[in-house]
């Protein structure tokens, strides 16, 4: 796979552990721990990552040129279709139940993404120091 320089592999998780190699670039990865803490770093060329399946998780291209990596999963017949979108559970579940789950007024709600978005354009994050400190870690 391979991202921009600010691109995004939306919110998503798997039914099978993920494992991955940086092939070229620098990325951002996000992961969301079942304790509900949040875990940044950054990885370049040559960097390995793991998402236990289950695991939300996300992934930004960094500058200069973003980066590309090899994805790797534990089951033999894995598919895409075993993987869940943020975006696919904004776009089924009814606006008022959004509303009141995500504390939006319903003007917001109708502003969401009514279809996955998958890899999104985005601009760069600020410092990996300002991201980890604005989640607490």
């Amino acid at each position: 796979m391979r991202l921009t320089a600010g691109s995004f592999r939306e919110l998503h998780w798997h039914t099978a552990d993920e494992w991955s190699i940086m092939l070229e670039g620098n990325a951002r990865i996000t992961v969301l721990n079942p304790d509900g803490t949040i875990f940044i770093d950054d990885v370049a060329k040559g960097d390995l990552w793991y998402f236990p399946a289950g695991f939300p998780h996300s992934i930004q291209g960094l500058g200069p040129d973003g980066c590309e990596f090899l994805l790797v999963f534990n089951e033999g017949m894995f598919s895409e279709d075993n993987t869940f979108l943020l975006s696919e559970w904004l776009a089924h579940t009814p606006p008022a139940v959004l509303s009141k789950d995500l504390n939006l007024d319903s003007s917001a709600v109708g502003s969401l993404p009514a279809d996955s978005l998958y890899i999104f354009p985005a601009a760069l994050p600020r410092s990996l120091a300002e991201d980890r400190a604005s989640v607490g870690g």
